[in-house]
C-alpha cells in the first residue's frame, strides 16, 4: 500500500499543477472580459459633502469617470488621490447600481497667516489650504506678528509653535465675538493685541482666561456702543478689571 502511494504520488502532483495553471488561465481570461463588457460600466459618478472644492476637481483626482468599467476601479487608490488636494480631510466612496458616490469631508478656511511674502489660508488644526490668494478671496480674520520665517507644504500641518499658539486665541474668542475679530497679533507675548473690525484694539496676555474675560467684554462694548462712546481700546490684563481708553473726540 505504502509503495502504491508513493509511485501515484508525482501523478497526483501534475494534475494539482495543472488544475492550478488552467484555474489562473481562467482567472486573468474571466477579469479580461469583465473588463471590456459594456454593461459593467459605471453609469455615474455622484459628489457628496463639497461645499468649497468643484466637482469636476475631484473627479479629476479620482480617475473613476462615466462609461469606467467597473473592474478597473481601484477604489483605494482613488480615495488616496483625491485626500491629496489640500482642501480634502476625508473621503468615502461607495458603489450602488454601477453609481459611484464619493463623499468628502472637507477642510475649511479658518484665518490668513501672514508671513514675509505671502497670505496662507489655514483651517483651525493648522493645515496649510492656500497660499496663492488674495484677502478678498476668503472672508477670514489674520494671525500676524510671526517674524521667523516658516516652513510648510500644501496640504500639511504646520508645527511652528508660533504658530500653535496662536491659532489657540483664535479658538478660545466666543462665536459671538467671532464675526468682529479681524486681526490678532501675537509678536509680544506679554500683550497680544485683537483688533476688532472697526479699530478697536484689546490687550490680552493670558490665553486661558480668555473666555471669561470676553462675556465681561462683550456686555461692556454693547453699552457702550449703547451710550455712543468711542473706545481706542480695551486691556484685559490685569485680573477681573477691564480698562479701556476713549478715542480723543469720542463723546
Amino acid at each position: 500500500m505504502r509503495y502504491y502511494i508513493f509511485k501515484q504520488g508525482p501523478v497526483y502532483l501534475v494534475k494539482i499543477l495543472i488544475t492550478f495553471t488552467l484555474a489562473m488561465v481562467f482567472s486573468v481570461q474571466f477579469r479580461f472580459i469583465m473588463k471590456n463588457i459594456t454593461h459593467l460600466n459605471v453609469k455615474s459618478v455622484e459628489i457628496l459633502g463639497n461645499n468649497i472644492v468643484d466637482e469636476k476637481s475631484i473627479e479629476y483626482l479620482s480617475k473613476i469617470t462615466r462609461l469606467k468599467n467597473m473592474f478597473k476601479i481601484d477604489i483605494g487608490k482613488s480615495k488616496s488621490l483625491i485626500e491629496t488636494h489640500p482642501f480634502i480631510k476625508a473621503v468615502g466612496i461607495s458603489v450602488k447600481n454601477f453609481v459611484v458616490s464619493i463623499t468628502v469631508v472637507e477642510r475649511e478656511p479658518y484665518v490668513f497667516l501672514q508671513t514675509d511674502k505671502k497670505l496662507i489660508v489655514l483651517d483651525k488644526e493648522g493645515y496649510v489650504l492656500d497660499d496663492n490668494n488674495l484677502m478678498t478671496d476668503f472672508d477670514l480674520p489674520i494671525l500676524t506678528g510671526i517674524e521667523e520665517k516658516i516652513e510648510y507644504e500644501l496640504g500639511e500641518k504646520i508645527t511652528n509653535i508660533e504658530v500653535v499658539n496662536g491659532l489657540k486665541w483664535f479658538l478660545v474668542i466666543p462665536m459671538d465675538f467671532w464675526s468682529q475679530v479681524s486681526e490678532i497679533n501675537i509678536a509680544d507675548t506679554k500683550k497680544i493685541t485683537i483688533f476688532t473690525m472697526d479699530g478697536i484694539q484689546i490687550y490680552v496676555d493670558y490665553v486661558k482666561t480668555l473666555s471669561k474675560k470676553f462675556e465681561i467684554l462683550y456686555n461692556k462694548l454693547l453699552e457702550l456702543k449703547e451710550k455712543k462712546y468711542h473706545i481706542e481700546y480695551f486691556d484685559l490684563r490685569f485680573g477681573d478689571d477691564l480698562i479701556y481708553f476713549e478715542k480723543k473726540g469720542g463723546n
